[in-house]
């Protein structure tokens, strides 16, 4: 397993539970909307949808280090997919400089 590919999994569980987050928020919104704001239990569902998929953006962009330096690269690789502007994908860490794609038992 590569280092990238090690990196892309911890990315795609906290995605996956990043975007549980925003279905849950959008979710508890629609339902406080139809209850016209009378019931706020379905606001606070909203709202801890909301703060899931918060906490797990810090995370993703804290916890997701480079398995040689130990230094956040997360904020890195999830700018990538951002819509509004073409990022080139890293290849190395832009702390030690360890490519992404040498073998993780290598080190």
């Amino acid at each position: 397993m590569t280092i990238r590919e090690h990196l892309h999994q911890k990315l795609r569980h906290a995605k996956n539970v990043k975007l549980a987050g925003f279905v849950v928020f959008g979710i508890g919104l629609a339902l406080a909307a139809s209850a016209g704001g009378r019931n706020p239990v379905f606001a606070a569902i909203a709202i801890a949808g909301f703060v899931v998929a918060f906490v797990v953006g810090i995370f993703i962009q804290a916890k997701v280090c480079c398995p040689k330096c130990g230094k956040g690269v997360g904020k890195f690789l999830v700018r990538d997919e951002n819509i509004l502007f073409v990022w080139r994908p890293i290849d190395y860490c832009p702390y030690c400089g360890v490519s992404l794609d040498s073998e993780l038992e290598e080190l």
